[in-house]
């Protein structure tokens, strides 16, 4: 990563310019020339200490201090930490965080830029923005999402230049990778000693445009010269929002109590203390970033030129990160360690058995219950933990019935009983983790609801997805709890006939896609709702709930099929050389182990096994792998 220009604005003063911290760029300032006159931002109190308040007629322009340091022409990237007043906006209004170039002349074509679009009174777009070599603005769409109301996110627009008609753009909020896209317009050319500006852009006669809503907050802004990977762009917000701040909070807790120590933030003790965990914060983030990207699937920078180091492989000058990913996940697939005959042929005598006879047991990323064997209400389950409390959960001809009876209150929370459910489950890292239902409505009371949810360890926080009858139609409502309050129901699809498919997907940062089916599973889901629910999740599940009173006569609903994704889950790197115990004659499990220690690919983990419990049981029953899947990886659950 080359940053080209990096601007903090932490000045002390209004009048004080900013300052481009890698010195490729002059000082930002106003420009009287203009009608009406841009004027200097405020300095205003920001996420990181100081910022600048930006609004109509207000904005920062500069030129470069060393030539051609920002005339990016291919790749690029653009990151930034703001408070956007969306409300100050009229729905249509343009505002602008970036853009190289203020149009009207071959010098000022407008390179690269980042701009925000008003569309309702809640959403808005993020877009990129540049001009090809003749002056034709680019054709770019860009993602609507949520801002978080009154409150800083960081934004990273990405833009992966492959040809002069295929430009990829990804743009990354906070956490979460909310959309990309393809531009055709990629003839990028001119923008010679071209200007920088940032909160408004040229209009291309002298004057300026598209400033930022009244009140908005640039707290730092930087551009890079080559395309960040969601992986870098993700450590960076987490270095600044979470391990920075830990690191003052650990540096406080070591203080000795009274108050010979201000608590003041502007005092001189306590500024000190968060420059110094400010110190802390950028170590916890390096050993953060080492746990959680270090493998090839996620790698990026130094950790995933080390993998090509280490299998011997040279990226070519204009493959991706994902392409490089790609070719080393496919070295270690196929080369490092042995094939699946080669396997079995070793293990024959150590198995007491042909190599006919030994099967080869993996994993992936999904698990599925079709409800065809009982393994519930006579456990172990390799997916579910059962909770039945005052309802009954019984397994019959392929179906998951829940049931709560007439007279009971099982809502959650309570003392007298818990409602019947079910759930495994996901890393607390859970983006992209889905679960999906087939439900049979059955018999389903305004008083007694049946769906799937998402929630922490302790159930403070959580997202239920329920369907509900109230004597004329069906409806699938949402209900998110906050410190262990349940909200009221919000109606998000009415007028569902059964069966159906329920859908829930967490998308990252709170935020989570609701959606059903008519027709099938896997397929004919239409567009989804999106809602709020837990941050960071560490379980799923499905079953029956009470939201309010003791239900006045008996509900049930069957559940046909649950399926649960875990797209980061290490499930899909376990495998298992099963020994069937009924074949018959002698063999040796720990001789085996040894063997398949030798033989197995440097990224997997394996365990020879005499029962197919073995990968599911873990540390609560006889596996081998040590690793339950209904104990989140990240998390020690009391």
């Amino acid at each position: 990563m080359a940053t080209v220009a990096l601007f903090p604005l932490a000045e002390v003063h209004t009048e004080i310019f900013p300052v481009d911290a890698t010195g490729n760029v002059g000082d930002l300032g106003p420009d009287g020339s203009s009608t009406p006159a841009l004027e200097l931002p405020a300095v205003a109190t920001s996420l990181t200490g100081r910022g600048r308040s930006f609004g109509d007629d207000l904005g920062l322009v500069g030129s470069e201090a060393v030539a051609g340091a920002t005339k990016l022409l291919r790749d690029c990237t653009v990151r930034g930490f703001l408070r956007y007043a969306l409300d100050q906006h009229s729905i249509g209004d343009k505002g602008t965080l970036v853009a190289r170039g203020v149009q009207g002349s071959a010098a000022e074509r407008i390179l690269f830029g980042v701009e925000f679009e008003k569309t309702t009174t809640t959403k808005m777009k993020v877009r990129a923005r540049w001009q090809e070599g003749d002056g034709t603005d680019a054709v770019v769409a860009g993602v609507e999402f949520t801002p978080p109301d009154g409150e800083f996110f960081h934004v990273g627009v990405v833009r992966r230049w492959l040809s002069t008609s295929e430009v990829e753009v990804e743009y990354v909020i906070n956490e979460a990778l909310i959309g990309s896209e393809t531009v055709t317009e990629g003839d990028l050319d001119n923008g010679v000693d071209g200007t920088l500006t940032i909160g408004a852009a040229g209009d291309g006669s002298g004057d300026y445009e598209r400033f930022l809503p009244d009140g908005t907050i640039v707290d730092s802004l930087s551009i890079e010269s080559d395309a960040m990977s969601f992986e870098e762009l993700r450590q960076e917000f987490r270095r600044i929002t979470v391990h920075q701040p830990s690191g003052y909070r650990i540096l406080r807790a070591y203080m000795p109590p009274g108050k010979a120590w201000s608590s003041d933030a502007t005092s001189r003790i306590q500024r000190w203390l968060m420059a110094e965990g400010d110190g802390i914060g950028n170590a916890l983030a390096a050993a953060e970033r080492l746990r959680e990207d270090f493998l090839p699937d996620r790698a990026y920078g130094a950790a995933l030129a080390a993998w090509e180091r280490i299998t011997g492989l040279s990226p070519g000058p204009s493959d991706t990160i994902a392409a490089r990913r790609t070719r080393v996940l496919g070295f270690l697939r196929t080369i490092l360690g042995y094939q699946i005959d080669d396997i079995k042929s070793s293990l024959e005598p150590l198995f007491g058995l042909a190599s006919a006879d030994i099967e080869i047991l993996e994993y992936d990323a999904t698990r599925s219950d079709t409800f065809g064997t009982d393994d519930i209400t006579t456990p172990p389950s390799d997916i579910w933990i059962t909770r039945q409390g005052d309802g009954v959960i019984a397994i019959s001809g392929g179906d998951c019935n829940v049931s709560i009876a007439s007279s009971k209150d099982v809502r959650w929370p309570t003392i007298g009983g818990s409602p019947p459910t079910r759930e495994a489950s996901l890393y607390s890292d859970a983006d992209g983790a889905t679960i999906v239902a087939a439900i049979d409505r059955n018999t389903v009371s305004t008083e007694t609801r049946f769906g799937l949810y998402f929630r922490n360890v302790d159930w403070r926080e959580g997202l239920l997805v329920l369907f509900r009858w109230d004597g004329s139609f069906s409806h699938i409502t949402t209900n998110q709890i906050v410190d262990g309050v349940v909200g009221s129901s919000t109606n998000r699809f009415t007028g569902i006939a059964d069966p159906f498919y329920l859908r829930v997907e967490n998308k990252g940062a709170g935020k989570y896609d609701v959606s059903y089916s008519s027709t099938a599973i896997d397929s004919g889901y239409g567009s989804a709702v999106e809602v709020d629910g837990p941050a960071a999740p560490l379980w799923a599940g499905f079953g029956g709930f009470m939201i309010s009173g003791t239900t006045s006569s008996a509900t049930d609903a069957d559940f046909e099929e649950v399926r649960i994704f875990e797209p980061n889950t290490t499930r899909a790197f376990h495998w298992q050389a099963y020994r069937d115990p009924a074949l018959g004659g002698t063999y040796d499990l720990d001789a085996a182990q040894s063997q398949l220690e030798k033989q197995r690919p440097a990224h997997t983990r394996v365990a020879a096994v005499e029962s197919q419990d073995g990968f599911a049981l873990g540390p609560t029953g006889s596996g081998r792998l040590g690793i339950d899947p209904l104990m989140p990886a990240n998390q020690i659950v009391s």
